[in-house]
This record gives C-alpha cells, structure tokens and sequence, in this order.
C-alpha cells in the first residue's frame, strides 16, 4: 500500500488518530492491505503524513482494541485476519477446530477469537485510559473514578454477612443427615430449595406470582443473560435493546451473533411506540427485546407502567421474548413501593425474569436468579448443567438467611435514602457547573447511573481524555451502544453510589474545567492526547 496516500483533515473535529485508524481498516477491507502485513513503524509513518509519532501510536492502539492488528514494544504492529459475515456465522463452540490442518482453517478460528475481542474492546479501552489517567494523578490529588459502576462500601453489613454464613453452616449440618446429597454432586441444577422457596414470596412484591420451580439460581444477573442468550439466540437473531443499554449485555449478544437494533428511549424508558414501528410485522422466528425498566443503565431511567403494558401487548402480537433486566428493583427513588415488573399479568411465557442481590447484598456475593416459563426454563437449565451443574448451596443459604431478616427492609431504606441523596447532589452541581455548556440529563429515578448527554459537536472521547488529564475518569457513551449503531449523540455516563457529597462537587467542578477548554478550542483537536510511550 503507498500510506502517502492517506489524507487526514486536521479541520474536522474527528480526532486524527481515529481517522488514520479507519483509514488502515477500510484498506484492508478493500485488500489494499492484507492479514498478517507489517504495519509501518511508527516514526516512519508519522514523518511520512508529517503527524506526531503520539498520534499514530494511538491509531494502531485503536486497531488492536476494534480487534484488526496486534503488536508488541520491538516486533512492530501487524494486521489480524479481517472478520467477515461469513466467518462469524456460527457460534463460538461450534467452530471447526477439528479441521485446523485446512489452509483456511486458521483464518476460521482466528476470526472466531477476534470476534469475541472485539466484544470487550469497550471495556479494554475504558481501563486503558483508567491507567493513563492515574499514572497523572498522585495520594495528594487523587482521580476521581465516575465510572465505575460500584455501591457504596460504606453500607455492606459484613456483620451480618458473617452471622448469616454462620446460620447456613449450621442450617446444612443438620440438613445433610435428613438429605444426604444436599452439598453433593447431584444437587438440583435449579439451586437451593431454601432460597427458591424465599424468592417465591419476595418476588410477588413485583406483580411475579410463580412456583419455586420456575425460578433457577444464578451466578448473578450476568450470568443469566448468557445463558438466554446461549439456549435461544441463533446467530443474526434480531435482539432490540435501548440506545444506551448495559455493557456486559451487548457484549453477551454480540458474542452469539445477534443483530442488535437500537431504540430510542427517553425519561419514561423505551419508546415502545417507535419500537412498534420496527416491528413492521409478526415473524415465525421471535425476535428479543432486552432491557432494564427500572433504573436503567446507563442513564437510571424508569419504565413506565403504561410502556410496560404496551410492551406486553407487543411481544404477544409480534412474537416477541422480553429479557427483563431488574438489578436495580429496590433501589427506587419515587413513590413506597417498586414499580410492578413487565413480567406482571404476562400470561403467555414471553417475559424471562433476571434478578440480582449484588447491588443490595455486595458485588462480590454473585447471586441472582431467573424465572421463565417451565418450557423456557427447561432449556435453560440444561445449558447451566453444562457449564456450573448448579450454584453453591452455601452461598445460596447464605443469601437466604440475609435477606429474610427484618434487618435486610432497612438496610434497603438506608440505602435509597443514601443513594438518593447523592443523587441530588450530583443533578444540583451538574445544573449549577455545566448545564451552561449545552447538557442535559434526564434524571434518574433509580440505581446507581446518570447519562449526561454532550453537544453535538463535542467528540466524547476527547472529553473523556480532557477529564481524565483534569483528574476526573469518566466513561463514554459509545461503550453503552452496540458496535453496529449509526450515530447518536455524544454522552457520558456518570456514576454517583459510592461517591461522596464532596468528590460529586469536585468531579463536577473538574469536568466543568475540561468542558470549558474544548468549548474554546472547538472540539479539542489539536489537544494532546494520553500516550502509552510506544
């Protein structure tokens, strides 16, 4: 390939290095450039465009994370074998690895590899620039990380904890001379009968009345999605999630082959009305709808009574399954009482139910469940055989003897009002220091995020780098998008649970500072940017 020929326009507000990297990847697209080809290095080519050494650093940073090219300090930067349609057709564990002696079976299994790359390129990212972040930042004036997805570690009971993993040991002592097999292998693949027949009740305070065998244990919410996604997606599966929509989810999806299709949403939730108008017509197949109704992440919006009856009444007309997502159910911010779920007066099995505790209990608990009709369940069950046989029986017990206390209801009060507080010192600096720059936010009205949307002609990754050289982490909006989507306006996701009052104050104080110098200077192209030294 002649590289004289690339052209970057320093007048755009497209930072150079984004564009040097699309320019590589759409030459190899075209075959200008070919799979396992050296890259230039990067003084030569820098001295070629007659751009700093730093900006092409970045752009094959950019390429190693989109998952096109690898390289090391010394060896130099290579191209990776180009993902195609074709080559991701299958899922992951069906791949042909038994054929790796045909001349093209590298080129299958590689794709494969990459393509689940590809699927945590946001979060590689988001820690890349975490490092480059704190490597600036020292014990006197420490960075202030909003973007990490946290609770506050200030309210987990490990008292109580303690006591209730005190109270299972004891529990299944006594159990094991009535029910020898309880803490053995052949355990139900569905989880500890103790806690299933708990969350029959607890659940009910949602609108969900179903027996203890429709609700399976899980590894927390995670977990759950990948095994809807592993017993029901086939690759190119239309799966609709929200603009904005949770991390782990979209890389879950994408991973399977989903086609995701984005729609928009505002401070009520998912706007079913324009999701009715992609629908067109019923299809044989269902298609998924995936989303968090209440305290949706990233943006904390909650999903109104009448959109949730609406979004019942689609899936029966268009043949649709619901995903519910509901991590963050207790952690509401309006009214005595949680919003119903979708699931409630759904009555024809198209709602899969997934619950987690890691927010309320700690993160490190890893405990949730899903409820699904018993056909749907069945199947499900069956792929977590395969991969865990079932969840720990003495975790589970645990979790059980923790939220049955009375003590549990009040830590839940405790922490909404904790939770909401901050809330609303985070919404008042945010009215107070950077509303003036053209951002808007809908307010959240329950877990742990808040989605500040940017003008429209900032780039949000210059902001991101800006805040982080200010002293602030933040993460982007494009990590919260699906790798597919067409433009959208540039956002941040903010993160208030485990914040103090006064390092909301001063987070907001130092993104007001980053955002005022891009104002000035347009965009914020010719900003240096973070550098790994390569």
């Amino acid at each position: 390939m002649d590289y004289s020929t690339i052209s970057l326009q320093k007048e755009v507000s497209e930072p150079l290095y984004r564009q040097l990297a699309d320019q590589l990847q759409q030459a190899l697209a075209r075959g200008d450039l070919r799979p396992a080809e050296q890259l230039p290095p990067i003084r030569k080519l820098a001295q070629l465009l007659s751009i700093s050494p730093i900006t092409v650093s970045q752009a094959y940073e950019e390429l190693a994370l989109m998952g096109v090219a690898s390289g090391s300090v010394g060896r130099g930067t290579f191209l990776l074998p180009l993902v195609t349609a074709a080559s991701t057709s299958q899922r992951p564990d069906d791949q042909p690895f038994s054929n790796a002696h045909h001349p093209s079976a590298e080129h299958t299994w590689m794709a494969t590899l990459m393509t689940q790359t590809q699927s945590v390129a946001r979060s590689a990212r988001l820690q890349q620039l975490l490092q480059r972040a704190a490597q600036r930042w020292h014990e006197a004036s420490p960075l202030i990380n909003f973007s990490s997805g946290n609770p506050d570690a200030g309210l987990f009971a490990l008292d109580r904890w303690h006591l209730a993993m005190n109270q299972a040991g004891v529990s299944l002592q006594s159990e094991q001379g009535r029910t020898p097999n309880i803490l053995q292998y052949g355990a139900s693949v569905l989880g500890d009968s103790s806690l299933r027949a708990f969350l029959v009740t607890y659940v009910q305070r949602y609108g969900i009345h179903v027996p203890m065998e429709q609700i399976l244990l899980t590894n927390g919410t995670q977990q759950g999605l990948d095994l809807v996604a592993r017993s029901f997606l086939l690759p190119g599966a239309t799966v609709f999630v929200d603009q904005f929509s949770y991390i782990a989810a979209l890389d879950i999806f994408e991973q399977y082959g989903a086609h995701l299709q984005s729609v928009p949403f505002d401070e009520h939730g998912m706007r079913v009305d324009l999701l009715e108008e992609l629908l067109v017509a019923p299809q044989p197949q269902p298609r998924f709808i995936y989303t968090i109704p209440t305290g949706h992440s990233p943006s904390g919006a909650c999903l109104s009574e009448d959109r949730r009856a609406q979004l019942r009444d689609l899936a029966q007309r268009y043949n649709l399954l619901i995903i519910e997502d509901d991590a963050f159910n207790e952690l509401y911010y309006q009214g005595k009482t949680p919003v119903p779920a979708i699931w409630c007066g759904e009555t024809e099995g198209r709602v899969i139910y997934l619950k987690s505790f890691s927010k309320t209990i700690f993160p490190g608990v890893r405990s949730g469940c899903l409820i699904a009709h018993p056909t749907l369940l069945s199947v499900i069950a069956r792929r977590k055989q395969l991969s865990d046989r079932t969840s720990s029986i003495p975790l589970a017990r645990a979790v059980f003897y923790y939220i049955d206390a009375s003590a549990y209801e009040h830590e839940l009060l405790r922490a909404r009002s904790t939770y909401r507080h901050r809330r609303d010192i985070l919404l008042a600096a945010l009215e107070r220091e950077v509303k003036t720059f053209g951002c808007s936010w809908i307010i959240p009205q329950a877990g742990f995020n808040l989605l500040l949307f940017l003008p429209a002609h900032l780039d949000e990754m210059r902001v991101v780098e800006e805040a982080a050289a200010h002293g602030l982490a933040v993460a982007p909006g494009y990590f919260f998008t699906p790798m597919s989507a067409l433009k959208r306006q540039p956002a941040l996701r903010l993160i208030f649970a485990d914040k103090s009052p006064a390092l909301l104050e001063e987070g907001i104080l130092r993104l007001a500072s980053a955002l005022r110098i891009l104002m000035q200077t347009g965009s914020g192209q010719d900003l240096p940017h973070f550098t790994t030294g390569v």
